[in-house]
């Protein structure tokens, strides 16, 4: 069995950041271009809702990957508290009572 070894906690807080930043990158201009399409009437475009849903958009990858960076250094902060204080095996000895020997032949 192998051991267990501690990891860096930087350094998985800062993949997770890149892997939740690259997916808010992909994804929330998607969701930004949806918000946009429905409000298309030209009417609506120039209303602050609009305005302040396309900055949304552009915030929101920085904030997904800060969640991210948090995330990864909780999860490799609680990977560390187990591995660093691994479980060792024990022996246990339990008594169990013998009844004792018959004093006649059994046969």
């Amino acid at each position: 069995m192998r051991r267990v070894k501690m990891i860096n906690v930087f350094l998985v807080a800062s993949v997770s950041a890149v892997l939740h930043g690259a997916m808010a990158v992909l994804f929330v201009p998607v969701m930004s271009l949806f918000f946009l399409a429905q409000h298309a009437s030209l009417s609506q475009l120039n209303n602050p809702i609009t305005e302040n849903a396309m900055v949304l958009a552009v915030i929101a990858p920085v904030a997904w990957a800060a969640v991210g960076f948090a995330a990864g250094a909780f999860m490799g902060f609680v990977w560390n508290m187990f591995a660093g204080a691994p479980i060792k095996p024990q022996i246990v000895r339990m008594a169990v009572p013998i009844r004792a020997a018959s004093q006649t032949s059994a046969a």
